[in-house]
């Protein structure tokens, strides 16, 4: 999933349309859907071991590295997240 949304893989609607050993996943219009968007060129990626993140939503809390919590109760109340 990071991959097709960080990368912009090709555009599918279902995974039958994807290279092998890759699945089709929903990016966001405003990356992968802007003309003008280049992909960030990542050297020597390292995948986070973090579980769970505070967050306003899943995508929010895994796209700008939020905080990481155990639950709820770690994360800002005043901000939205959780």
């Amino acid at each position: 999933e990071i991959d097709a949304r960080e990368m912009c893989g090709i555009s599918c609607t279902d995974a039958g349309q994807c290279p092998s050993s890759t699945a089709c996943y929903a990016t966001h219009p405003n990356y992968c859907g802007d003309s003008n968007f280049t992909p960030f060129q990542w050297i020597d990626p390292v995948v986070s071991t973090s579980w769970a993140r505070c967050g306003k939503s899943e995508v929010d809390a895994r796209s700008f590295c939020k905080p990481v919590c155990n639950s709820d109760a770690d994360c800002s109340v005043f901000s939205g997240e959780r």
